[in-house]
């Protein structure tokens, strides 16, 4: 997996799937693509109790890569999360 950075939206390439994911990970809202073409776009339901995701996989698609990709994101926030809380209780 690489990502990068492009125009304040982030890029990650799957490169064992040809997968292509496009968006704003941090904020879940992103879009999965294969040869250029939507398979599935998450989003997180703000106002939910606990978190809320939808998840929208194209027919045909096996969603549990999908679902993995997900879980990666959500991870990645939640160590940024609590870097950042640590981050700021270690300054006081």
């Amino acid at each position: 997996m690489r990502g990068k950075l492009a125009f304040a939206r982030e890029v990650c390439v799957i490169n064992a799937l040809g997968w292509e994911v496009r968006g704003k990970f941090m904020q879940h809202d992103y879009t999965i693509t294969r040869a250029g073409k939507p398979i599935a776009t998450v989003h997180q339901k703000w106002l939910s109790w606990g978190d809320t995701y939808e998840i929208a996989v194209k027919e045909g698609v096996d969603a549990v890569p999908v679902l993995a990709i997900v879980l990666c994101f959500d991870v990645m926030h939640a160590e940024n999360a609590a870097v950042n809380r640590a981050g700021v209780s270690g300054n006081n």
